[in-house]
């Protein structure tokens, strides 16, 4: 198999989610490729859309809302998505991508690449096998302008929602991948001395996401007014320096608040924390279950992020709250209350899926 993986920057998830695919590939001795889907009209267009979806979550969330809203209402109606005609532009460029390196199946991580596989379907044919791997815990707008070989669901409970919106497509519950390597465990005892934290303490990790998102020192403040005493803990702050300094500035002589830069060793860190609060993305969150980490969901972007905290908080993988008070209550019940997180560890095992980027190799190689 020779496998293209299209992504797009409109959120790190899907290139996460893409990447794990790639891990499976190789794993499975075949030999896959990621690009972000828009490199086919202009790097510029890629960049803008990554930018504009960074400044958009953080200074203006209720935009992702607004723009749910109007694709709800216009893939109801009927009308297609400014995307689909946008995508349509550039599909002779992808085209000649996809048949000068021979690739046999392509997989979309994102709407906009299923949009872009669905113009070049009729000129793929039969021989190249197409798939749409949504990753967020509900149905993606304008899935039903897409016809592709295969879609692979994140979970069963989404299988009549998907049937209702986009019937007639072949649809395949796997889960969302996630890497094996990227969320590879050690002992904890491990974890915490690779991170030079002391062993006898609780640990929270607050996680959000790539661009800092959410409102973390008020999260901070309350964590450390209700956690027990000598609870620890470490903010990742992403790529947003501004927020590493504030907290800095916040802190300034409490080592109970560790604010960190970005990191790939995300494994390390869950390893070493009693609890996660999270960002409620629907790969950050699918890990977060993989990893059997107590999980209390923050402040979500509006729109497909709270369709994820409503999954997951109804499927007893995850606590939430409406206010960083209510959120640092649920973190403390989870670190004092032994028999709640090993409930909800049990849970998360039952619910989520954690071979996916395998079983979709698996499947698309077949």
């Amino acid at each position: 198999m020779r496998l293209l993986i299209l992504s797009n920057n409109n959120g790190q998830g899907h290139n996460t989610a893409a990447m794990a695919l790639v891990e499976a590939a190789e794993a499975r001795g075949a030999m896959a490729v990621v690009i972000d889907s828009m490199l086919f009209e202009s790097p510029a267009k890629s960049e803008l859309y990554e930018k504009a979806h960074i400044e958009g979550a953080l200074h203006a969330p209720r935009l992702f809302e607004t723009g749910n809203h109007l694709a709800e209402r216009m893939e109801g109606a009927g009308i297609r998505s400014p995307e689909y005609h946008a995508t349509s532009r550039h599909a002779e460029a992808a085209l000649r991508f996809i048949q000068g390196n021979a690739f046999d199946c392509i997989a979309a991580t994102h709407i906009f690449a299923a949009q872009l596989l669905t113009h070049l379907r009729p000129a793929l044919g039969d021989a190249v096998k197409t798939a749409f791997i949504p990753t967020d815990y509900t149905y993606v707008p304008f899935t039903s302008e897409t016809f592709l070989s295969v879609y692979f669901l994140p979970h069963r409970a989404l299988l009549e929602q998907y049937r209702k919106s986009a019937p007639g497509r072949n649809y395949v519950v796997s889960g969302i991948p996630t890497s094996r390597r990227r969320l590879q465990r050690m002992e904890r005892a491990e974890a915490r001395a690779a991170l030079d934290l002391p062993q006898d303490v609780p640990v929270a990790l607050i996680m959000t996401g790539s661009m800092g998102f959410g409102s973390v020192q008020p999260l901070a403040e309350a964590l450390l007014a209700q956690s027990p005493p000598e609870t620890r803990i470490l903010v990742l702050c992403g790529r947003n320096d501004a927020l590493m300094r504030a907290l800095r500035q916040a802190f300034p002589d409490d080592a109970r608040v560790q604010p960190l830069a970005f990191t790939d060793q995300i494994g390390l860190y869950f390893s070493a924390a009693d609890v996660l609060l999270s960002k409620p993305g629907g790969l950050s969150s699918t890990e977060a279950a993989v990893a059997e980490i107590p999980l209390v969901h923050t402040t979500p972007i509006p729109g497909w992020e709270e369709d994820n905290v409503r999954f997951f908080t109804d499927a007893g993988l995850s606590l939430s709250g409406n206010t960083p008070e209510e959120m640092a209550a649920a973190a403390a019940h989870l670190l004092r209350d032994p028999d709640a997180a090993a409930e909800m560890r049990r849970r998360q095992r039952a619910e989520i899926n954690k071979e996916a980027a395998a079983d979709i190799i698996r499947a698309l190689d077949d």
